[in-house]
């Protein structure tokens, strides 16, 4: 999955941090390989969501993945101190990106996987009740003091994500990300992850 978004993404709405908060991407003017392009393959092209939810720094995280040539748009849905995703929501992020594709390579892990290019990104936040956008308005982020409930804003300029280089692969039909680990983190190009996160997938 894409680590570094995800903890990236976690500090900045975290309601201990006053302000804006910086994600870890790389700079969206770093060399691509000319073998890139728009064009989506088919065995990633169309919709996704993670397997089930999932537990970030005691929060449950959903996440729902729309890939087309070209582009990407991916919504996180946040359950705020409930790792079970159950209860009430508490807000959602979305992020759209312009994806470029690789052709096919083999990792480390012996998986065949594909490049993948993540850049412009757009960031967009949506507090799903009335006690989260109190916590954000109070904590001013992204110097907003004016959340409401339902309202989505757009906080790009506030998440300082560049560009994502990173890998993918459909095992079984299940669709993983990189692991981006230590200096794998997919902040440049010559960083990428060279093995897949298998322990978190992606579903159709």
């Amino acid at each position: 999955m894409k680590n570094m978004i995800l903890t990236s993404l976690i500090a900045f709405t975290s309601i201990s941090i006053v302000g804006c908060g910086s994600g870890g991407g790389g700079s969206s003017s770093d060399t691509t390989p000319s073998n890139m392009t728009a064009i989506a393959p088919s065995d990633i092209k169309g919709s996704w969501k993670l397997e089930s939810c999932t537990e970030d720094d005691g929060d449950g995280v959903k996440i729902d993945v729309l890939i087309e040539d070209g582009k990407e748009s991916d919504i996180w849905y946040y359950f705020d101190s409930d790792t079970s995703c159950s209860n009430a929501l508490s807000y959602t992020l979305e992020i759209n990106t312009t994806n470029l594709y690789g052709p096919k390579i083999n990792l480390t892990d012996a998986n065949d996987a594909y490049n993948i290019d993540l850049t412009n990104h757009v960031l967009s936040m949506t507090p799903k009740n009335d006690s989260f956008a109190t916590d954000l308005n109070n904590a001013v982020v992204c110097g907003f003091t004016d959340w409401s409930k339902d309202i989505t804003k757009n906080v790009t300029t506030c998440f300082n994500q560049g560009a994502d280089y990173d890998v993918y692969g459909v095992i079984s039909g299940k669709l993983y990300w990189g692991n981006q680990d230590g200096a794998l983190d997919g902040s440049t190009s010559e960083n990428r992850p060279n093995a897949l996160e298998t322990s978190v997938g992606f579903i159709r």
